[in-house]
């Protein structure tokens, strides 16, 4: 039987449709989009992560056929679907899990000129989709209300695992590009995310820095609101070159929450920050992609006196020292992808 040329063109772009549809993340509650999304195959890799809009195109981040996936996200209930599953959904509601109410310790009197936020921290970072290095812990930001500006920090506890075995191996394969990376990862600094901008009218200053390489949004109720910034893009990368590293930034992107309607620094609840490249040097290239989280769990307020006080001997080296199972409480803003890896691939480093 023939079949007509117009039917057969019509057949292979409806196959090109479904296999190059894009998924959408939504809140089961709100129906609104939720960004950062992460897809994990079975391995630990990061085969893609959802932007502004919630929405991500699974061919662009090679999930195969046989993959295992896991859905992940820390305020959401997560799922683990097949390939089949995955492409055959064009939205996919999650719903919303609870966090604990933070607890806020206030100086009555004179206004205070320092803010203290203690959190869980955890970063990890993938090298050719293998899980390279992780750690976590719990740590304390002091943060200048009148500057807005980060003043130090202090890591309470902490761990550090690393893939030892594969570190080694990939020294030895690819030791022109792999020099420029440190296995050692440590928390946020602050010093590029955007929670510290003032926001005397945050849907104007927020605008403001939205141009032709950075794309993003707010959203806001009268209990939270949510800002996610795309720096750079699959689409629209960003290359840089030194000392004969190529770097090409393929994915930039940081999503902060806020437990008020509009973004505030005192009322910060949580930040994430996902980062993707690829690297070339001298015929030799790799993938890099990290993750990092902090999630705050208590507000202090301190004068002047107080602040110095806290702040005289603080221990700023990222060490294995902890004297509690700190992690326990936070459990579930670990992947599950990654947290069976952390036993089994990779090595708990002591210092």
């Amino acid at each position: 039987m023939n079949v007509p040329k117009k039917l057969i063109l019509v057949f292979l772009l409806l196959f090109a449709h479904k296999n190059y549809a894009q998924l959408q993340f939504l809140n089961m509650e709100t129906e609104e989009p939720i960004s950062n999304v992460k897809v994990f195959n079975k391995h630990g890799k990061i085969l893609g992560i959802s932007n502004s809009k919630g929405s991500i195109k699974p061919e662009r981040y090679e999930i195969k056929k046989s993959d295992s996936l896991s859905i992940f996200h820390s305020d959401f209930t997560g799922e683990n679907l097949t390939y089949k599953e995955l492409v055959d959904r064009e939205k996919i509601f999650l719903k919303p899990t609870v966090i604990k109410n933070l607890e806020q310790v206030i100086i009555t009197g004179k206004k205070p000129r320092y803010l203290k936020i203690t959190g869980y921290f955890l970063s990890y970072q993938l090298i050719d989709n293998v899980a390279q290095s992780f750690s976590d812990g719990t740590i304390e930001y002091y943060i200048d209300l009148k500057r807005n500006k980060i003043k130090a920090y202090h890591i309470k506890n902490s761990r550090l695992f690393k893939n030892e075995k594969w570190i080694e191996e990939l020294r030895k394969e690819k030791s022109k590009v792999i020099s420029m990376l440190g296995s050692n990862i440590l928390p946020f600094n602050f010093k590029e995310e955007i929670l510290l901008n003032e926001w005397d009218d945050p849907e104007t200053k927020f605008e403001n820095i939205l141009d032709k390489d950075e794309v993003g949004n707010l959203l806001s109720d009268n209990t939270n609101s949510i800002i996610t910034i795309e720096y750079y893009t699959p689409k629209n990368p960003r290359t840089i070159s030194l000392l004969g590293l190529e770097t090409i930034v393929d994915h930039y992107l940081i999503r902060e929450k806020f437990k008020s309607d509009k973004p505030n620094i005192e009322q910060l609840e949580s930040v994430s920050k996902y980062y993707s490249s690829e690297l070339k040097k001298k015929g030799q290239k790799l993938d890099y992609q990290l993750e990092q989280d902090f999630i705050v769990s208590n507000f202090t307020y301190l004068n002047k006196e107080q602040y110095k006080i806290a702040t005289e001997e603080l221990n700023k080296n990222l060490a294995t020292r902890y004297s509690s199972n700190y992690w326990e409480e936070f459990l579930s803003f670990i992947p599950p992808r990654i947290k069976n890896l952390l036993y089994n691939d990779m090595k708990l480093i002591k210092k």
